[in-house]
This record gives C-alpha cells, structure tokens and sequence, in this order.
C-alpha cells in the first residue's frame, strides 16, 4: 500500500508537471526571449522545476514496480528518474551560467538524455510485457518514450526549433500528462493480492 500512496502522490504531482510543461512550451513557442534576460530566467527556472517534477513522476512509476519484482526491471525503472535528475542538474548549470554556452554542467543534458531514451525505451516495453498495470496504463511508457526518441531526430541536433520539433514537443508533453494520469490512477495487478511476482 505505501508504494501505491507514493506512486498516486507522484502521480499527482506528475498532473501538475505536464501542466508546467505545457506552460513553457507555449512561453518558447509564443514569447521566445533572448539569452540572459528576466524572461529567460523565469523560462528556464520554469523548465527547470518541470525536469525536476518529471524526475519525481517517474520515481513514483519505478515505486509502483510495474515491470514486476525482478533486479533488471527495478534497475532500468530507476535509471528513468536517474536521468531526469542528470537533466535537472544540466538545468541548474544553465541558471548558474546565465546562457547557454557549454560549461561543466552541460555535460548532465548528454548523458540525461541518452540514458533517459535508454532506459524509457526498456522500461515502456516490460512494461507493456509484463501487463501488471491494468488496461491502457501499460502502454502509457512505451508511448512517451518512443515520442521521446522520434524528438531526438525531430531536433536533428540543432538548438534552434521548428515547426516539426515544436510539433513533437507538444506531443510529448501531452503524454507525459497521459503518462501522469496512468501513474495517478495505477494500482498494480497482484499489488495488493496473493498473484505471485514477476521476476525478469
């Protein structure tokens, strides 16, 4: 029971994150401020608490062992919000820097990011295999995280935004709420009952 409380509270917050999430990308898309300015800062500070909240949403997913008992399950869930907090660190450098420019603390944007697409895209699948999430919550991962690889290539590596990287951003954020409900809603088959574990 204390996972599914954790997992329901994280969820919750998750609500709010997407919302956050949804704010920012409208301030980019619509307001776009320069580098350095008191918009910036608010835009990136927003940003910032957004990674920090998705961190959390997916500690309340690993909570919910929705990929079953085993090590390598566990393991992979949590390198989710592992990589979150490596991006939220990469937010904080930003903030710290003033700009944009590469420093020390960009490096955790890199390594957030691949292994944030690594172990979403392992996790979406086990947990779309092993169905202890009941009905469409189980494909709530595997959704997000392959909208959260097609934006690595929607972004071609470049900074500066299009209609196309703007598009999928959008998208993301939408199922990153979804991703959210799903989480909010969960309670694991087996959580509460005699089911045996799954073990991977």
């Amino acid at each position: 029971m204390e996972r599914i409380r954790q997992a329901r509270t994280a969820g919750t917050a998750g609500i709010v994150v997407g919302l956050l999430w949804l704010l920012n990308w409208t301030f980019e898309a619509f307001v776009d401020p320069p580098v350095g300015g008191g918009g910036w800062y608010a835009g990136q500070t927003l940003a910032t608490v957004a990674l920090f909240g998705t961190a959390v949403l997916l500690f309340g997913l690993a909570a919910l062992h929705p990929a079953g008992d085993g090590r390598v399950a566990r393991a992979f869930l949590a390198l989710n919000w592992v990589a979150w907090l490596s991006l939220t660190l990469g937010g904080i450098g930003l903030l710290i820097r003033g700009d944009e420019s590469d420093g020390p603390m960009t490096v955790f944007f890199p390594i957030g990011g691949i292994l944030g697409t690594l172990s979403l895209l392992v996790s979406g699948v086990l947990v779309a295999v092993r169905r202890r999430l009941p009905g469409w919550r189980r494909w709530a991962v595997l959704a997000f995280a392959v909208m959260y690889l097609l934006l690595g290539f929607l972004n071609g590596g470049s900074d500066e935004p299009t209609a196309a990287s703007q598009a999928g951003e959008l998208v993301q954020y939408l199922l990153l709420l979804v991703l959210a409900v799903a989480v909010r809603t969960a309670a694991p088959v087996g959580a509460d009952t005699a089911a045996p574990p799954v073990r991977v």
